[in-house]
């Protein structure tokens, strides 16, 4: 954490989480627990009780911590900005939050975090609360998830008392998701006796890694926790980029290796993203172009390319299409009839690579996928952009729906990857 910092401290508190769990569960005990919690908020060091109400506090605000009333396990609810740390060379998701502290209109970016009580709720559930926090002030179609709503909605599923809590396997965490309204996908590695769906240790990877490009916070399963995996190193084409960590044994944004000693992943999707990242074969729709156009080559020889997926809407991506800059190709794209999802594949030259910044990384040749289309067919191909032209997927009119390719010859605008999910220094820690 920076140097540069004050504190200001604010007591009594009342903070939602606990609050929640303290009628469930703390109000119950013999002993008695206070219902207030105090509440840290970092301000940059310029800030004092003098400049208070004065100063513009936009810039100067970093968020805060609450300190809970449960012996040993105090660390509440955090809602802290990347900024605030000094190792910041990752990309996360983020939200922005608003704050009123001693009476001051504040707001700030960041990720939520909050530590377990070892009683109440388990790392399961903190997961769980903290995505559905961030889901809550991104997207005004969720809302808050309280650990006696949890409980709740696990009454359906398990015989058992919730409380006090021994934690979640992935299946109860996948029923809670999927009861509040997500599509869900569940990924597990390759086990040997396994008699389920399972993925090799490389596919595992490379699909965790894709659903990271895609800016979901994903809940990562491990044979005895379970913690948030929300970003990654601000890197393209290496092979050990770490990961970005909400997990309540560590700092909030903890970078850690990729290991493999995580077992399962789960990924929130929308409810109407029917096309899953291993539905994609990028060879295959390769394949289908240049069987379908003659003379066509989408490769060029002695080139190795790294296919860099991820999903995001389809505003998203005509948004960074007219800013940036290529004319030639900007009404194709947003002149295209688009889902609201679309699966994006972006070939980069394993030779540019090279580039520090990602932002300024060139992109070969660009393909958009149909995310709605729920099928492994490649019925999901929507068009193209290649190094010297543009192929649009249609139809003819007769009853056969025959598909045909429209192409437009001599476009060269040259595209870099696309950075709108995940945010970091280029966005300067605002969503």
């Amino acid at each position: 954490m920076r140097q540069d910092i004050i504190c200001c401290i604010e007591y009594p508190y009342i903070d939602v989480y606990y609050r929640d769990t303290y009628y469930s569960f703390y109000s119950k005990k013999h002993c008695d627990y206070s219902r207030y919690c105090f509440r840290i908020s970092f301000f940059s060091d310029d800030v004092n009780e003098h400049n208070f109400y004065d100063l513009n506090l936009s810039d100067k605000f970093y968020g805060y911590m609450v300190l809970r009333p449960t012996v040993r396990r105090v660390v509440g609810y955090t809602f802290l900005s990347p900024a605030l740390f000094e190792e910041r060379e990752f990309v996360c998701c983020l939200c922005k939050k608003d704050v009123s502290v001693y009476g001051r209109k504040l707001s700030v970016t960041g990720f939520p975090f909050c530590g377990q009580d070892g009683e109440a709720v388990s790392c399961a559930e903190i997961s769980l609360m903290m995505m559905m926090d961030y889901f809550s002030h991104k997207y005004n179609k969720y809302s808050q998830l309280l650990p006696s709503q949890i409980i709740k909605i696990l009454s359906r599923y398990s015989n058992e008392r919730q409380l006090p809590s021994r934690g979640l396997p992935s299946d109860m965490i996948s029923f809670v998701l999927r009861k509040i309204g997500f599509g869900i996908r569940t990924y597990t590695r390759q086990k040997e006796d396994a008699d389920y769906e399972v993925y090799s240790n490389d596919e595992f990877k490379r699909l965790l890694y894709i659903y990271i490009e895609s800016g979901f916070p994903i809940i990562t399963c491990t044979s005895d926790h379970t913690y948030l995996v929300i970003g990654k190193e601000n890197k393209i084409g290496e092979d050990n980029v770490k990961l970005v960590t909400i997990n309540d044994n560590e700092r909030p944004y903890k970078l850690i290796g990729y290991n493999e000693e995580i077992t399962s992943f789960i990924v929130p999707l929308y409810e109407k993203i029917y096309l899953d990242a291993e539905m994609i074969q990028i060879d295959e729709v390769i394949k289908s172009l240049e069987e379908g156009i003659p003379g066509l080559k989408i490769k060029k020889e002695d080139t190795k390319y790294i296919y860099r997926c991820f999903l995001t809407t389809s505003r998203s991506y005509k948004e960074y299409i007219t800013q940036a800059n290529n004319k030639d190709s900007r009404e194709h794209f947003v002149c295209m009839a688009m889902p609201r999802f679309v699966w994006v594949c972006e070939m980069i030259d394993t030779e540019d690579t090279v580039i520090k910044d990602p932002k300024r990384t060139p992109v070969s040749n660009i393909m958009l996928f149909d995310a709605t289309e729920g099928n492994a067919s490649l019925n999901y191909f929507i068009m193209a952009k290649l190094s010297d032209r543009i192929i649009v997927r249609t139809v003819d009119n007769s009853q056969y729906h025959r598909k045909i390719y429209k192409q437009f010859m001599g476009n060269k605008d040259i595209f870099y990857t696309f950075d709108r999910n995940l945010k970091g220094e280029h966005t300067k820690w605002q969503d």
